[in-house]
């Protein structure tokens, strides 16, 4: 099973006044917010985080069905020469990193997330900020909470560079990605939000026909039990397999506009 996401105390305590902008998620989910509590407001931005390794993506989205991602990847590449494709709920693109060591310009590697992490410049202005406050009374935990916070900021703008990894922020409700993707993956995001079936559909009309999309809907899971919404995404050419509990592939067979009766508003 894949693990649960980890946070400080100290993220856990900020997090929700992130994205307070962004309408459709629940308060609790924003997010953190890094503040440098010595003058009592955020001044160093806000970041997305979990912990989701490669090995978690596959656990959590394939589960016992499938050998791994490579091979699926592969598979594909024997057909064609690049694949597109999207994470959605990037966090630190720990994923899509990864990918691109593995397979290199062969995928064009795109991500969402709700806010862009942090500069390293960001989180060592913020350490200094800490320290300076708390003197010799900063806590080994929270000290080690924000060195972890730096190396994760600094590898995941590495990454953006090293592997050319366009980085959405907004709402995967109604993104506008500007293209069409061969393979979408999406691991502990959409349960964070209030309109999962908008964001189904908007996601599948993002697939290029023949592509797929691995998707987790945890207990926001809609789909199961509900003939009715399986039989007309079925009518609109759209391929539904559960993998495990909440999570599905979804194949895109048709061109027409993927719809949905209802949707949230």
């Amino acid at each position: 099973m894949p693990r649960t996401p980890r946070f400080s105390p100290y993220e856990i305590s900020s997090r929700k006044a992130t994205a307070s902008h962004i309408k459709g998620i629940r308060r609790i989910d924003r997010g953190f917010a890094l503040t440098d509590r010595a003058l009592g407001r955020r001044v160093f931005g806000s970041a997305w985080v979990h912990e989701h390794t490669f090995r978690d993506y596959e656990l959590g989205l394939l589960g016992p069905k499938y050998r791994g991602i490579d091979p699926i990847i592969e598979e594909r590449l024997k057909r064609k020469k690049s694949l597109a494709v999207l994470d959605i709920g990037c966090h630190y693109g720990y994923f899509l990193a990864e990918l691109g060591k593995r397979f290199g310009d062969r995928l064009d590697l795109e991500g969402i997330t709700l806010a862009r992490p942090l500069r390293p410049e960001q989180v060592n202005e913020l350490i200094y900020a800490e320290v300076k406050a708390s003197g010799p009374n900063l806590a080994d935990s929270e000290a080690r909470d924000m060195a972890n916070t730096l190396i994760e900021s600094q590898n995941f703008h590495d990454a953006i560079k090293r592997f050319n990894i366009k980085v959405h922020v907004g709402q995967a409700e109604k993104h506008q990605y500007g293209r069409r993707f061969d393979l979408i993956f999406s691991m502990t995001a959409i349960i964070h939000s209030r309109k999962p079936r908008r964001l189904l559909v908007n996601t599948l009309n993002y697939l290029k026909v023949g592509g797929e999309a691995f998707l987790e809907f945890g207990v926001k899971d809609f789909i199961k039990g509900d003939e009715g919404v399986q039989e007309e995404l079925r009518r609109q050419g759209i391929e539904i397999e559960e993998q495990w509990e909440g999570v599905y592939r979804f194949k895109r067979l048709g061109k027409n506009p993927i719809k949905l009766k209802e949707v949230e508003n």
